[in-house]
This record gives structure tokens, sequence and C-alpha cells, in this order.
């Protein structure tokens, strides 16, 4: 970088020189600054030689720039362009694009908007870039309607949209819950032949899943295909999981063989998550545990999720050793049992009413380094309130209290209920005076009772 400034300062001292070769010196010298330090004494460097008459020139301009937005330079990048103004160059489109994204991108969209104005007042017309990054800033700000604004400025001008614009308009609607509107658009973006990347069906995809259209879902796979746009795991996950979700076991299981008899794509670990989740709410558990062996036995693709779907298919069998066994494997290797696993585990125990079990998985939680959670103490609390052990219930629900763990309606509901039920109307009415006390609104009518 040094040499490149003294051969600089020699030129401009020399008076021999042609603009294009002090620009290209520019160049090199931005391009050799490889920290923000060096960025910074490289501006204060060409703002001494504009003083000096030196004007910017059109590549070292937009490089510089670029480099700024690399190193998130925002205030640093504002002022160089205003000084770039002031030593008379005429900045163009490569010198608007890298502050306009820059701005975007820090959640400055109005002031990169501002830019956008500045450059139709100068009769310099923008491409589909600048619109596109103006439209993703505001699509992240969740200023869809802003969004859609820029969308019809740029359409008005006649510049055509690419992918991206569109990809970005279609995630943002997705994200606001408007699927039906993101398909539209969707629609529209194929209609007008461009053509959509894996990428673009990757939202609408996941988010129809959680709106229960996964029958539309399906037909947009089949659309990717068709389109020799070939689907991967992100899009078969939630395909198989809101199969399972409309109650279409049959053809949830159906796609996933076929993805992996095919070998099509190599299912990720979610996939395989997505399918022990719904093999076991539709209580089909012996595939449930036939899909976990396969897993274990293929390139370790379990993690602490597929765990639990596991041991919640032990416990709902009603064999907690296998349960328990599966536990101890986790302490033992990848994935480390999380406070879920134990909370899952515990709540098998609680369902059998073995409370000794139970209370050792909470010891073994607290001997791993884990901190017992809201669910972990409604499980116990629960369990020793329904065995009528209300002194080991009030000396959990106290632990809970000592640990700063919140207690909520869940907590309070099954103590109350089970001192009313003992006539212990004094414990009753101590734990209705505790802030936060919102017990059930049955609840309520059992305390009425209670004094009547």
């Amino acid at each position: 970088m040094e040499q490149y400034k003294a051969r600089l300062l020699r030129l401009v001292q020399s008076g021999r020189f042609e603009d294009t070769d002090i620009d290209q010196l520019r160049v090199l010298i931005i391009k050799s600054c490889k920290t923000k330090e060096q960025l910074t004494d490289i501006v204060d460097f060409f703002d001494d030689l504009r003083k000096k008459g030196l004007a910017y020139g059109p590549y070292s301009s937009s490089t510089l720039l670029h480099q700024l937005a690399q190193f998130k330079m925002v205030k640093t990048a504002q002022r160089t362009f205003v000084n770039m103004i002031a030593s008379g160059f005429k900045p163009n489109l490569w010198t608007y694009m890298p502050i306009i994204n820059m701005l975007c991108r820090h959640a400055l969209v109005p002031e990169a908007e501002s830019y956008l104005d500045r450059m139709l007042k100068f009769g310099v017309c923008p491409n589909v870039y600048v619109f596109t990054s103006l439209i993703l800033g505001y699509c992240r700000d969740k200023d869809i309607k802003s969004g859609f604004r820029v969308w019809k400025e740029m359409t008005d001008q006649g510049i055509t949209p690419n992918t991206l614009t569109y990809n970005h308009l279609i995630n943002a609607l997705c994200h606001v819950g408007r699927v039906d509107d993101a398909l539209d658009m969707l629609n529209t973006m194929i209609g007008n032949g461009i053509e959509p990347t894996a990428r673009t069906f990757t939202l609408p995809i996941s988010s129809m899943r959680e709106a229960d259209m996964a029958m539309k879902t399906l037909d947009l796979v089949v659309i990717m295909r068709k389109r020799g746009c070939p689907p991967n795991a992100e899009h078969y996950s939630p395909l198989i999981g809101g199969l399972f979700k409309i109650s279409q076991p049959k053809l949830a299981i159906g796609v996933h063989h076929h993805t992996v008899k095919s070998r099509m794509i190599p299912l990720n670990t979610s996939t395989y998550n997505d399918l022990l989740h719904g093999l076991r709410t539709t209580r089909m558990f012996d595939a449930a545990l036939m899909n976990f062996d396969w897993m274990e036995g293929h390139n370790n693709l379990s993690n602490s999720i597929t765990y639990g779907e596991i041991i919640r298919v032990w416990c709902l069998i009603g064999n907690l050793n296998k349960g328990m066994m599966l536990l101890s494997k986790m302490t033992n290797v990848d994935p480390l049992p999380t406070v879920v696993s134990y909370n899952i585990l515990m709540y098998g125990c609680i369902e059998q009413m073995d409370l000794q079990n139970a209370v050792r998985l909470l010891s073994l939680m607290k001997e791993n380094g884990l901190k017992p959670d809201q669910r972990t103490y409604v499980v116990l609390i629960n369990g020793f309130c329904k065995a009528g052990d209300l002194d080991r219930g009030l000396a959990l629900f106290g632990e809970m209290v000592e640990q700063k763990v919140i207690p909520n309606e869940y907590h309070y509901t099954p103590l109350i209920d089970a001192h009313i039920k003992q006539d212990q109307v004094e414990i009753v009415l101590f734990l209705l005076r505790e802030e936060g006390c919102r017990p059930e609104a049955e609840v309520y009518n059992s305390i009425i009772d209670c004094f009547l």
C-alpha cells in the first residue's frame, strides 16, 4: 500500500499524468487495505489530495465505497460521498449502488431512498439492483407497504424485477402470514418469465405447513420438479410434517420413502425429526423406532430433538427403562441431553406415578449442570399433588421460587386444588396472596365451594 501511495504522490508532483492512471493507482491502494484503520488512513489521504484539487475518479470512487461497505463504515462512506461531490466528481450508477446497498443493510432505508431521489434528480438511471436493495431493506424492517411502493416505482420506470426482487417480496409476505398473497406473487413471477430458484420456494413451503396447507405444499414441490428446480431437505421437511398435521400419515410416509429410495436428496436431521414427530403423534410407534434405528446406523443423524421424540415414544409405550437407557446414552455421547430431554422422561414417570425415578431425574439434571425450568416444576408439582404428597409439592414450589423460576397458573392450580380437597384453607389463602397467582378458572369454583 505504501509503495502505491508513494508512486501516486510522485505522479502528482510531476504533473505529467493521465486521470485514468491516477484512478487506477487509487484502486490498487484501496484494494490493498486489510483493516479498518488502514482504510481510514486512505480516506484521509485521498481527502488531502481532494483539497489540493485532485478529484475522485469513476473507478476509485465506487471501489472506495464498496470497501467502506465491507468494513461497515457507514458514516465514513456518507462523508466520503459528500467530499467526492465537493471535488467536482459527478457520481454515476456504480457510485450510488454501494452506498444505497450499505444503508439498506444497516436499516437506514429512508436515507438510502434519499440517494435514489438524488440519482433521479441528476439524471442517473437506477437499475434493478438499486431497487432490489431498497425493497429488501423495507422488507427486513417489516414495512411491506413501502416495499411494494418501491416495487411500483421500479415497474413504472420500465425496470424488470429479477429473481431476488421477487424472492424478497415473497418472503416478506410469508413472514407476516400472507401466504396466499405470496403464492400469487410466485405465480406472477412465473407468468412474467422470471425463473424461480429453490430459495424462492423455501419460505412459502415452510409457511404453508404452519397454515395447514400441506396439499398445496405438495403441489409446489411438483411444480419445482417440473421446472427443473430440484427440491431439497428444506422443502421436504415441512411437506412431511405438514402432511402429518392434516392427518395424512400414509402420504407423508410415502413421500419420505420415495425420497430415500430414489436418493434424490440427502435428507437431513430436521427431515427425520419431522417424520419421527409425525409417527409419534399418530401413535405409529413401531415405525418411529424403526426409523430411529436407521438414523442411528447412518452417519449419526440424531440430535437432542431426535432422542426427545424417541424417549416420548418409549414413555407412551410404557417402557420407562428404555427411555432411561436412551437418556443415559445421551450423557455419554453426543448429543448431550437437554432440560427438555429430562422433562419428557419425568413426565413419563409421573404418568406411571413413578415418583421416585422422577425425583432421581431431577437430581441427575442438576448434577449435569442443567437448571430446571417452569415445565420441570409443573410436571413434578402435578405428580406429587395427584399422589397426595402435598408437603413435597409445596417444597418443590418453594425450591422453584428460590431458583428464581417464575411460577404461573400451571404451578398454582394443582397446589390450590389439592389443598382445597384436603380442606387446608389457610394454605389456599396463602397461595392466593402470592404475587402472580392466577389459577385456572375452574379452580375458583372449588375455592368458592370451600367457603360455603
